[in-house]
């Protein structure tokens, strides 16, 4: 059977914006039979498995009540059992203590990806996902590059967020797509078709902003990119780096690359947020974000991932858009991802 795969042209449509929403992830949990989702639906559209390649039966496997979907007895559609999810004792390299007391599954291959599926709906025009804004003024440089189509060096440098941790295509699980970072590169070249684009991803799992400067020389510097995205954050905020030291030591990173090429800009990734549900990930990831608000000019812009994955735990739970249950993007969070990333990197409409 040949693999069903996204349409990366809807796949790549903001979710703040418009009034549809492509292949939306969910995942059950113990008797969970009501799925809020991140509007609510006037009309489904389709369900279908994270591999995409089954497609699931309104009525027999799920109903629309309320702008909700609602899973009746019977449904085929996967869960988790509450004991399978919430542990009373640890799993080895399986679990983390859980903040609300035992212990809760964790997992970096394709478990939670298996137990997820995927909601296509219309919605009714709403406001109630952060509107992000378009940077590529602060960017003149790049702007300039991607326009006259000339050649422009990226350069992603970050953590195991940025590595493409747990999308499909980094696990080799149908239906294979790709990272926040090729999807973002993929979508700036079809932007500018005359562009000449070159991509290097040098980050690390498991690193923060102490690692990233010490290794920014030979990791980014010696590259010497046009344009950076700067993602760290996530493994600082756990490790409560103060973030005056987060901002410093982000600068620093900044200095060395600029020494190298002293066009550079960038593009400051504001990290996601980790579960709090996991006893001791979350920190002070939330609190780095005023300080790389005042890093934003001419020549930095700021991808504010922090507010808008907030956002969107405002309406859904951690468990429909993780890959590991812990501090991961799934496919749908990894898209979010690139949307993001893609909105930061446009114009702003002429006044």
């Amino acid at each position: 059977m040949q693999t069903r795969r996204y349409d990366m042209d809807r796949a790549l449509e903001p979710i703040w914006q418009g009034e549809s929403v492509y292949l939306e992830s969910v995942m059950l949990v113990g008797g969970r039979n009501r799925v809020d989702l991140a509007y609510p639906a006037r009309r489904v559209l389709e369900v279908r498995s994270s591999d995409l390649n089954t497609l699931y039966e309104e009525g027999t496997d799920y109903a629309l009540e309320d702008g909700a979907l609602v899973i009746p007895e019977g449904s085929r559609l996967p869960r988790f059992a509450h004991d399978e999810y919430y542990l009373s004792a640890p799993v080895p390299n399986g679990s983390f203590e859980c903040a609300l007391g035992g212990h809760i599954l964790f997992g970096e291959g394709g478990l939670f990806h298996a137990r997820q599926f995927l909601v296509s709906y219309e919605h009714d025009p709403s406001p109630l996902l952060p509107q992000p804004q378009a940077q590529l003024g602060l960017l003149n440089k790049s702007r300039a590059l991607l326009e006259g189509g000339n050649t422009l060096r990226v350069l992603f440098y970050g953590d195991s967020i940025t590595t493409g941790c747990n999308c499909s295509d980094f696990m080799n699980l149908e239906p294979f797509l790709p990272s926040w970072m090729e999807m973002t590169m993929d979508g700036l070249a079809r932007r500018y078709p005359r562009a000449h684009l070159f991509a290097h991803n040098t980050a690390v799992g498991g690193t923060a902003t102490e690692w990233g400067l010490e290794n920014a020389r030979e990791r980014a510097a010696r590259l010497k990119p046009d344009l950076c995205f700067l993602a760290f954050g996530m493994n600082d905020g756990t490790a409560k780096i103060a973030p005056q030291r987060y901002i410093s030591q982000t600068q620093g990173i900044m200095a060395e690359v600029r020494a190298a090429n002293p066009e550079c800009e960038f593009v400051l990734v504001a990290t996601m947020l980790p579960n709090r549900e996991v006893k001791g990930f979350d920190g002070l990831q939330r609190d780095y974000l005023p300080d790389l608000l005042n890093l934003k000019g001419p020549g930095c812009a700021l991808a504010d991932m922090t507010s808008l994955h907030g956002a969107l735990l405002g309406r859904k739970r951690y468990e429909d858009m993780t890959g590991n249950n812990v501090n991961h993007p799934n496919d749908f969070l990894s898209r979010v991802y690139a949307q993001l990333m893609l909105r930061t990197l446009e114009a702003e409409p002429n006044r």
